[in-house]
Parts: C-alpha cells; sequence; structure tokens
C-alpha cells in the first residue's frame, strides 16, 4: 500500500511540475515526463523481481520447459516499453513516432515468438492421419 501512495505523489508531482513547465519550456516539461516515468519504473524494480522470480519458481516446480516461460516473460515486457514510449511520444505531440514504436514492438513480439510457432507447425506436419 505504501508502494502504490509513494508511486503516486511521485506521479503527481511530476505531472505538476510538467504542465508549469510546459508553459515556460515546453522541452524541459517532456524532460520531467521522461524521468517521472523512469523513476517510477525504477520504484517498481523489486515489484518486478518478485515476479520473475515467481514465475521461475513456477517454471522449475512444474517441470515446464523455461523456453516457453521466457518467451512468455518477453512478450509482456515488450509490450509495456512499447506502451511506455508510445504514451510518451503521444505525449510529446508525436503520434507518428508513436505509432512506428507500437509497430516496432508488434514486429519483436512476432519474432520473440518464432521458436513457439516454429514448434506449432512442426506438431502440425508430424501429425499423421
Amino acid at each position: 500500500m505504501e508502494e502504490i501512495i509513494r508511486i503516486t505523489a511521485v506521479g503527481i508531482i511530476g505531472t505538476v511540475l510538467a504542465v508549469t513547465l510546459k508553459e515556460q519550456k515546453k522541452e524541459y516539461a517532456l524532460l520531467v515526463g521522461i524521468a517521472t516515468g523512469i523513476l517510477i519504473l525504477y520504484m517498481l524494480m523489486d515489484s518486478i523481481l518478485k515476479i520473475r522470480n515467481l514465475f521461475e519458481k513456477a517454471v522449475n516446480e512444474a517441470g515446464l520447459n523455461s523456453v516457453y516461460m521466457v518467451i512468455l516473460i518477453k512478450v509482456i515486457v515488450i509490450a509495456y516499453i512499447c506502451e511506455f514510449a508510445v504514451r510518451f511520444s503521444e505525449d510529446a505531440g508525436e503520434k507518428a513516432i508513436g505509432a512506428k514504436i507500437e509497430l516496432a514492438g508488434r514486429i519483436l513480439i512476432l519474432a520473440v515468438s518464432l521458436p513457439i510457432i516454429e514448434n506449432l507447425f512442426n506438431m502440425i506436419l508430424n501429425l499423421s492421419f
């Protein structure tokens, strides 16, 4: 509970600073927004590590193929990072750049997922009717 209060406080302070600076120095407002976002992500590192450790433990205890879990985690991370970058681009008034980042994220997710897709194709091809 304390963590969300701290993160929310940082977000509100960053927002107020960015709005205040936007009237005088628009480029500084963008930097404040980026710095605030990075600080919030840094504040989430403990939670992110706990989630990663839980996934690792679940994979090890269930005897699952860790390759698939790594791919799943990569897909989730790519999606979050892209969402973060797209929102910053849109906040800066650069929707076209945000759209390119979103497209890049989709392509990277597909590329990371190729081992699963390849395995699926191999399973289909090896089925005998």
